[in-house]
């Protein structure tokens, strides 16, 4: 399933030796939880694919207007999804992606705002549910370089990292958002540099995209989740 919503809400010892194999600097024992903390602290060959989108086609069925008209508009071209606003009001952009949360997994989109007329949040969203509101987990970052991490429930804004500034990159370049899940702890990662972890916690559907806000337009240039096989 496909969904297209618009939304105002308040508040704004693992034994795999090629993964673990240890490390010491001086007297410091490298930890299973270090190599979590690193971008690329996990090898490729330990990842295998769920989704693959680089927006060379629609093959995905995202929802997709036929021009920039209207309240909200969405399109592929040259290798990105392009999602804006014209109006004072964010939209969600999103299809149904089941992932087993009981399996080690990791999200990564990479995207940059192409056009920004106010300090509106946008981002990647997961684990969504828009049957009886507009519930999910997001991070986002806006034009004038803040990022925001957390989740919306019931109608509310609830931060695991506040806004905060110098993370991300300005307006017309890209910013790559990384969520790792291992066991019961993600981390997160804001163009390859660790930002903090949190504790898992459960989805609250399946739905899985991007959000743009008022007034902005990003141009996304992929989606990947990968099963971690740790």
């Amino acid at each position: 399933m496909v969904c297209i919503l618009q939304i105002s809400l308040s508040g704004c010892q693992d034994d795999n030796e090629q993964l673990l194999e240890k490390e010491f600097l001086g007297n410091y024992t490298y930890t299973p939880e270090d190599y979590y903390r690193t971008y690329d602290g996990i090898a490729d060959s330990l990842r295998s694919d769920l989704l693959i989108d680089d927006f060379t086609d629609n093959n995905n069925n995202w929802y997709v207007t036929s021009g920039q008209q209207g309240d909200n508009y969405c399109f592929i071209q040259g290798g990105n999804l392009v999602f804006g606003s014209n109006i004072t009001n964010s939209y969600l952009n999103s299809l149904s992606l089941q992932i087993n949360t009981s399996l080690d997994f990791e999200i990564e989109a990479s995207m940059k705002i192409s056009r920004s007329s106010e300090t509106n949040y946008n981002g990647v969203i997961w684990g969504g549910d828009f049957s009886a509101g507009v519930d999910f987990y997001t991070m986002m970052f806006n034009a004038s370089q803040n990022s925001w991490l957390g989740y919306t429930e019931g109608g509310n804004y609830v931060p695991w990292q506040d806004f905060t500034t110098g993370n991300v990159n300005g307006i017309f370049n890209e910013n790559l958002f990384t969520v790792r899940k291992v066991d019961d702890t993600y981390y997160f990662f804001i163009n390859k540099v660790f930002i903090k972890s949190e504790t898992f916690l459960p989805f609250f559907g399946n739905q899985i995209g991007f959000k743009v806000g008022a007034h902005n337009e990003i141009q996304v240039d992929y989606l990947k989740v990968y099963y971690l096989d740790l």
